[in-house]
């Protein structure tokens, strides 16, 4: 019986998933290679600043604190830098980033607006998600 709750949590979690990049494909307009390169700026950006020990979340973030750039993006994604350049450029067009002073892309405070509806539709999700789940286990 548990390795039959076990493959079927799997099962959810793959299908949860699934049904996040089908949305993420969406919203993106069936370009995944720029939603990745947006989120590797957000994460690298995120890690300088936890490296930094400023974890408290502020609106008004840190700007010059939260920076990528081409090369670093390319080697996390082992793409080429080219394509990283064009995703780039359709992500500033959407002002998802901009770049800064010390020519590095940070995430913009724009990104808000662009991920409003996915946000609040991603808690729907997540609680259909822990239903099934919660159903599955029995808890």
């Amino acid at each position: 019986m548990q390795s039959r709750a076990i493959s079927n949590l799997i099962f959810q979690l793959n299908q949860h998933y699934t049904k996040q990049l089908k949305r993420l494909c969406v919203l993106f307009k069936n370009d995944l290679l720029a939603y990745l390169i947006f989120n590797e700026i957000a994460l690298q950006g995120l890690e300088k600043r936890i490296q930094k020990s400023v974890i408290t979340y502020t609106r008004t973030l840190d700007q010059e604190s939260i920076t990528s750039n081409p090369h670093s993006i390319s080697i996390a994604l082992n793409i080429p830098r080219e394509t990283v350049r064009r995703k780039i450029k359709k992500l500033v067009d959407l002002k998802l980033i901009y770049r800064n002073k010390r020519k590095q892309y940070v995430v913009s405070e724009d990104k808000d607006k662009f991920f409003e509806d996915f946000r609040n539709e991603t808690l729907e999700v997540f609680l259909e998600f822990y239903k099934k789940i919660k159903k599955d286990l029995k808890v």
